[in-house]
């Protein structure tokens, strides 16, 4: 095979978060099951400064043809930070002719300046996992693992705790910091203001009659796949082991089932096992 024409760009900002929404929403496009993330996970991380250089956020397309390869390199600490990002029909010369050149340039670069490198693969993708073993990449334990809830399938809405009320932010008061304020900065509502999944109505938060945010949760929804993420998902401890996230969760499934979504997806730490019971509580296949 001989090699292909590719133009290869860096981007960031608006350009940045517009392209990789693209790619990921086709690559979800081509295959439902394929792939550990989503568009959703993509501008849920644009929200950190880490992807605002062009020169760790390279997109490669053919000529006349949108970017279908992309792979973001961020150094995160003393980690550079890799995922390597393609629909399915450009797995082939994803894995062929741009892979490898990445990995030589940071793997050069660690060597470089002391850092590590870390890739994310999926446990059944066995071609990609063999591409970063031969490159001396070692297997760790941990990582992420992934629920799907079909919509038709949820638990219906309750709520039996009194004193609480579930919030959307188009609720909110122009003078009242957004629920995720607290944790995430001043600046997260102008953050996901930019991003062109976010829905308010679909930025959930479980308050008391004072104001304090003790759970809350976010659903992005993509509307050409009919699919949708839930990122991030956070209970408070003075909320806790009151049924408030699966409250919540059932009325994200009510709120997007309205919308004409039909799954939810979310992925979740292989070592938090507290996540997994309320995944399965709520209905989601894991």
């Amino acid at each position: 095979m001989n090699p292909p024409k590719l133009i290869e760009e860096g981007l960031r900002g608006a350009a940045y978060l517009e392209r990789i929404t693209d790619l990921l929403v086709r690559a979800r496009a081509e295959d439902p099951e394929g792939g550990p993330w989503d568009a959703a996970d993509l501008q849920w991380w644009s929200r950190s400064r880490r992807y605002d250089d062009s020169e760790n956020l390279r997109f490669w397309s053919e000529p006349n043809a949108p970017s279908n390869i992309c792979a973001l390199f961020p150094t995160v600490g003393t980690t550079i930070e890799c995922n390597c990002l393609w629909t399915p029909s450009a797995r082939e010369v994803a894995l062929s002719w741009v892979v490898p050149g990445v990995l030589s340039k940071l793997q050069a670069k660690a060597q470089r300046e002391r850092l590590s490198i870390d890739v994310d693969a999926m446990e059944g993708d066995t071609e990609w996992r063999q591409v970063l073993e031969h490159r001396g990449f070692k297997r760790v334990t941990g990582g992420s693992a992934q629920g799907l809830l079909r919509i038709s399938g949820a638990a219906d809405p309750s709520w039996v705790d009194a004193g609480l009320r579930v919030c959307d932010d188009t609720q909110r008061a122009p003078n009242q910091p957004h629920a995720l304020a607290k944790r995430c900065g001043p600046g997260i509502h102008e953050s996901l203001q930019r991003c062109s999944m976010y829905r308010p109505d679909l930025d959930l938060s479980v308050q008391t009659v004072d104001g304090e945010v003790v759970a809350y949760c976010i659903c992005w929804a993509d509307f050409r796949n009919r699919f949708a993420m839930l990122e991030p998902m956070r209970t408070e401890s003075s909320g806790q082991r009151r049924g408030l996230a699966t409250a919540l969760i059932a009325e994200q499934a009510r709120r997007l089932r309205q919308l004409g979504i039909e799954e939810i997806k979310v992925n979740y730490a292989t070592d938090n096992p507290a996540a997994a019971r309320l995944y399965e509580r709520s209905k989601f296949v894991l």
